[in-house]
């Protein structure tokens, strides 16, 4: 990984961190680790972390984030521990870790920056021919691609209208399954080729890109039903 790759700025931070009241020596879990921005503000102020995140690349950056950080900061006392997972199983790897008693949890929800930028694993529709994959863990899962392939007309349009609210959620369902009948959707811009025949007008195509890619992102990553069992497991 290269060290020039930059990780989601937290907005919002100093208001986040208010609200978890941190305590010096109280745990606290970020179970959205990402490039550890929120992390490291719980550890400088005294706080233990336990930091989670699927996407490898993040927990990589992460880590020697926080390291530096810590080291330039002379903080001796850091206690700090990541975890790669999904946090839908935050009940079990807090109490694998020694956090099932935490004090504060942190869930900073969606897609980051970097992730948007990177491009390699098709989040955006910006970078041309990239894999249409879209998976925070690209070790588990389908690929949207490979769902593409397989999904009938009326799920596509389903999934469309339900996460991407997108109005021609109909329209760009049959565009999809009359395409692939003459090759395998797998790219990004295969993607971008096929909503530009529903939407002529560059002006408004790109938001229906976002709405397209962001609603197979929910269901490739199954967020929503993440977000269930990670709110039900923080509670517990």
């Amino acid at each position: 990984m290269s060290n020039d790759i930059r990780f989601h700025i937290p907005v919002m931070s100093e208001e986040v961190i208010k609200g978890l009241d941190i305590q010096e020596g109280k745990k606290y879990i970020d179970a959205t680790l990402g490039g550890g921005g929120h992390g490291m503000e719980i550890v400088k102020r005294g706080g233990r972390l336990l930091g989670i995140d699927q996407d490898r690349e993040a927990l990589e950056f992460a880590k020697q984030n926080l390291k530096s950080q810590i080291s330039n900061l002379k903080l001796k006392d850091a206690d700090w521990k990541i975890v790669q997972g999904n946090f839908r199983d935050i009940d079990k790897i807090a109490k694998e870790n020694g956090y099932d008693d935490a004090d504060g949890i942190l869930f900073d929800l969606g897609v980051s920056s970097h992730q948007l930028d990177e491009g390699e694993r098709g989040f955006s529709y910006r970078f041309g021919e990239k894999v249409f994959d879209l998976r925070m863990n690209q070790k588990s899962g389908v690929s949207a691609k490979d769902q593409l392939a397989r999904l009938g007309e009326e799920e596509i349009y389903e999934i469309l209208a339900r996460y991407g609210e997108e109005e021609c959620a109909r329209a760009i369902a049959h565009a999809f399954t009359v395409a692939r009948r003459l090759r395998p959707i797998e790219t990004t811009g295969d993607v971008v080729r096929i909503v530009s025949e529903v939407y002529k007008d560059q002006k408004i195509r790109f938001g229906a890109l976002s709405r397209v890619f962001q609603a197979f992102r929910i269901v490739v990553n199954d967020e929503l039903g993440s977000l269930k069992d990670g709110l039900s497991g923080a509670e517990k």
